[in-house]
């Protein structure tokens, strides 16, 4: 096993891993996510998280790592800021 979700006790083989990044990758790219966009990463830490980090990547998609702890105020402060510097 690779890797085990701490909370519900799931657990993955390197197959799992590797079929989920690809399902993953495959949805990005139906969305149009290609090589240089980047992708927000709005998520707890959970398997998902990682799923959706290498599946990024995958499509040369870069990750922002939005901490799930922010308030909607940091956010809207956060996205304002760089809206106005890009």
């Amino acid at each position: 096993m690779l890797q085990v979700n701490g909370i519900t006790g799931e657990t993955f083989s390197y197959r799992d891993v590797d079929n989920a990044i690809c399902h993953v990758a495959s949805g990005l790219n139906r969305l149009g996510v290609r090589h240089g966009d980047v992708v927000a990463c709005f998520s707890p830490n959970s398997h998902d998280y990682i799923f959706m980090l290498f599946a990024a990547m995958c499509n040369g998609a870069p990750v922002a790592v939005i901490n799930s702890s922010y308030t909607a105020c940091e956010l809207t402060s956060m996205f304002f800021f760089f809206c106005r510097t890009n």
